[in-house]
């Protein structure tokens, strides 16, 4: 399906090739389920190495399943990206850390000030759903 994506900056990854079968690590024997591909597994581990500051490249996390371990053909398309891969840090994309505490939700009134009056006016809001009872705010991570 990597071929659909025309978006730039964009990595596409897929745990095998079309006719392939993504095979599964392991099986838990105690509920007759299999818990996970073989890639991700292999991606999992390789990304609980990244740091914030890491210097591991996009170039490294392609390479994480080689068919000796994944049993498939991992497949990807970096030409979206406009960059060279071996280039890209994987913090890129997987590098977001955000600081948050539970707290209030605030369910104040919005104002939407693009629209005008006598737009907003003709329409009616509908009913909302029930509100979450505890939101998330962004801390600064400077504050810990």
């Amino acid at each position: 399906m990597g071929h659909l994506i025309y978006s730039p900056n964009v990595i596409t990854i897929g745990s095998s090739a079309v006719g392939e079968d993504s095979l599964s690590l392991h099986v838990d024997n105690d509920i007759g389920v299999f818990m996970s591909d073989r890639y991700s597994y292999y991606a999992a581990e390789f990304l609980k190495s990244v740091e914030p500051d890491s210097n591991k490249t996009m170039d490294e996390f392609l390479a994480v399943c080689p068919w000796s371990q994944c049993h498939s053909t991992v497949k990807y398309r970096t030409d979206l990206l406009r960059r060279p891969i071996e280039t890209v840090p994987v913090t890129d994309f997987f590098g977001s850390v955000r600081h948050i505490e539970a707290g209030p939700l605030d369910t104040g009134t919005v104002v939407n000030r693009s629209v005008p009056d006598r737009v907003s006016s003709s329409f009616q809001r509908s009913p909302q759903p029930k509100a979450n009872t505890e939101g998330l705010n962004y801390v600064s991570p400077t504050s810990f």
